[in-house]
């Protein structure tokens, strides 16, 4: 399924740094719902071939690299996002780890669904990016590559799981792990004073959810034997 085209919206206009994260959050949902992922680790490339974003390593292209003059762009340890002549381009840096290869080109991923791109067409072909939408996209990558009330389900119990099962770097499972310990004693308390928790909230959550169901139902089954 394409997925929806989101407008760029500054950033500034968001009223505190919550709004951002729940406008993130939000987005991710969305794309997992509308395209039907249903495992871990979730394919970021097919998301990005859906949306019709070429992802290369700097390996494979060292002809675009060199005809676009990027050498200079091309620092070790990062992601590009490029937007030469119409074509939408995440490199990543092959020299890394395979789950830091992961968070690089989910960023990027971030970075056009977030609406980023449009505020900065007039940038030339390397759009340069704020530190807030930079944030932005890692929170992106996040929680797209880590999405918590999947793992909630699955009943992961440490950051290493985290790391395995959904291909991250450690300091992203590491991250995601003390977010899902904080969810749990949050929804322990609002469950027990309301009756209602702290996830599924969002309609999207709950489509999304639905599509991983059984991945999480086997999980669950093969984990605990």
């Amino acid at each position: 399924m394409r997925l929806w085209k989101r407008k760029a919206v500054p950033l500034q206009e968001e009223n505190t740094s919550y709004d951002i994260y729940r406008e993130t959050r939000d987005e991710v949902w969305r794309v997992l719902a509308e395209n039907r992922m249903d495992c871990l680790p979730v394919d970021v490339e097919l998301l990005c071939k859906k949306e019709k974003i070429d992802v290369y390593s700097y390996s494979n292209a060292q002809v675009l690299i060199d005809s676009l003059h990027l050498q200079k762009y091309c620092s070790s340890g990062e992601s590009l996002v490029l937007v030469p002549d119409g074509r939408r381009i995440i490199l990543f840096d092959d020299a890394l780890p395979v789950n830091m290869h992961r968070f690089l080109i989910a960023a990027g991923f971030g970075h056009f669904i977030m609406g980023h791109i449009g505020a900065h067409q007039k940038d030339g072909i390397v759009p340069r990016f704020t530190d807030e939408e930079n944030l932005q996209a890692g929170i992106f990558a996040g929680r797209l590559l880590a999405p918590l009330s999947v793992l909630w389900g699955m009943g992961v119990s440490s950051a290493r799981e985290i790391a395995d099962v959904c291909r991250v770097p450690t300091k992203t499972a590491e991250k995601r792990y003390a977010r899902l310990c904080e969810i749990d004693e949050r929804n322990l308390e609002r469950g027990t004073k309301t009756g209602q928790g702290v996830l599924f909230l969002s309609g999207y959550e709950r489509s999304a959810y639905r599509c991983f169901s059984p991945f999480i139902e086997d999980y669950r089954k093969n984990h605990n034997k």
